[in-house]
């Protein structure tokens, strides 16, 4: 069970780094949607950083660097996903949720295993 969860983390961190560049890359793509359009650039710069942030956190709970921050990093990251599942909503309509709602789940599992 360990390395499942220890894989996923790796995993999952590498998923949001992806989706952190391509969201501070293509800003103007996902500002585009009526509810998105009230951001600004430097949220979405802002957001990709954190997100960036706390993924590197995740993956170096692997590692044994930061064996503390993975449950607060878990948590971040599922706090985020579970609000960006609303702008999905704007973004993709509903198969797009479930971008967000799935990860955010996974999330929740490395955040509270016990």
């Amino acid at each position: 069970m360990k390395i499942f969860v220890s894989l996923l983390k790796v995993l999952l961190g590498l998923w949001i780094i992806m989706g952190a560049v391509y969201m501070m890359g293509h800003f103007g793509e996902l500002g585009s949607a009526w509810a998105l359009s009230a951001f600004p650039a430097v949220f979405w710069t802002g957001l990709g950083i954190v997100q960036i942030v706390l993924a590197i956190a995740l993956i170096g709970s692997v590692l044994g660097r930061f064996r503390t921050m993975a449950q607060p990093a878990a948590s971040a990251l599922m706090v985020i996903s579970l609000a960006g599942s609303f702008l999905y909503v704007a973004y993709a309509g509903f198969p797009g949720i479930l971008w967000a709602l799935i990860p955010a789940g996974l999330f929740g599992f490395i955040a509270y295993k016990r």
